[in-house]
């Protein structure tokens, strides 16, 4: 599992839950809603900054959403298969 994919899962999750449109939430995280569904489709990542406000704006934990990844052994997180290009 991709921390950004899981974040966008819980985005979307948290907007449903709190009955707001993608508009408002774009608009209370400062970014267009295109470009919100950009980070939706996972055509693009948002920047730390980006993603901070979004977490901001939907009361979403992002440690919470890291922390469901587990490093092995040495600290690291798994690789997301689909960088091996």
């Amino acid at each position: 599992m991709r921390i950004e994919a899981e974040f966008t899962k819980q985005m979307e999750a948290h907007r449903k839950a709190l009955g707001l449109t993608i508009e408002q939430i774009a608009e209370r995280a400062d970014i267009s809603d295109r470009q919100y569904r950009y980070y939706l489709s996972g055509s693009a990542q948002p920047m730390i900054g980006t993603a901070m406000r979004l977490s901001a704006a939907l009361a979403v934990d992002m440690n919470a959403i890291r922390d469901l990844q587990r490093p092995d052994a040495f600290g690291c997180y798994p690789k997301d298969p689909d960088e091996d290009a």
